[in-house]
Formats: C-alpha cells, structure tokens, sequence
C-alpha cells in the first residue's frame, strides 16, 4: 500500500420502490489491497412516513452493470491531485443489473429523510483484497427502499 487516499461519490441515485439496487462499487485491482475508511449514504427524502432504507455493505462475486467512474469531474479522485501514482482502484455506481452477493459485512436501517456518516475506526477499516481469483475484490452499498428516493454515496479510502 502506497498511502494514496482517493475520494469517490456516486452524485444523485435513483432507488426504485422495492428493488434491491448496488449503488456503489469499489473494485480492487489484482493483488492491490484498498481500504476504506469512512462512508456517507444522505438520502433526500421529504415524507416524514416513509419506510427506513436499508442499506448493506456487502462483498460482490459478480460484475453485475454500472457506470464506471473514472475522472474527479464525475466523481472518483485522488485526496492530493499533486500525488503523481495513479489510482489501480475502480470505482462504478448506479447499477442496471445487479451483481451477486457472495458477503454480507454490515447492515443499517436509515430513514430516507436523513443520512448517516460513517467513519470506520483508524486501525480497523473495511478491507477490499486485491483479485488473487477468489472474487471478493468488490466492495459495494446495495439498497432497498419500500419507496422511491434518491441517494447520494461518498467513500474515503485508501490504497
């Protein structure tokens, strides 16, 4: 690990009411571990009855189809632009088909009125292993609403 920090959003996503969609997907690259350290989900939802989001970081086995993220206009940048190394991460959102879950790592129930910011602790952050061809080299936030929302992503991590 060379301490690069990279920054990624997803800008705005749209959720369909009651379907499972990845928002969010960081993709190690082979033998390249990257970390992340803290994660944002802010929703921008108006009805106060609404149904909580739930939102899991999850391992992928699978591609699935996102939109790739590759320049810092779009999204998907380096913490220091003057950092010469490029980035071996990759960075895909809003996804048309989904991908398989093969690990469910965490799970929150959020109101979609609200958000929630979510650093990890210093020496214990979420690791994405590098593809040695075991497949768990992706990383992603899925969500399932009861209604439609839109959600934006941010993740701070680290390769």
């Amino acid at each position: 690990m060379a301490g690069i920090k990279f920054r990624a959003t997803t800008q705005e996503v749209s959720l369909t009411a009651a379907t499972a969609k990845t928002v969010a997907q960081l993709v190690a690259a082979t033998n390249h571990r990257a970390l992340v350290r803290a994660l944002e989900v802010m929703f921008k939802g108006t009805a106060s009855g609404d149904t909580p989001v739930k939102i899991e970081l999850v391992r992928q086995s699978t591609a699935g189809t996102g939109t790739a993220v590759t320049t810092a206009a779009n999204g998907f940048c380096k913490d220091d632009p003057t950092v010469n190394e490029t980035l071996q991460t990759a960075f895909n959102k809003d996804f048309s088909a989904e991908p398989t879950t093969s690990e469910m790592l965490k799970v929150w129930e959020i109101h979609p009125q609200t958000g929630v910011i979510y650093p990890l602790a210093f020496d214990w952050p979420v690791q994405v292993p590098g593809d040695s061809g075991n497949n768990l080299h992706r990383l992603a936030l899925k969500m399932t609403a009861a209604q439609a929302q839109t959600v934006v992503v941010n993740i701070d991590g680290e390769e």
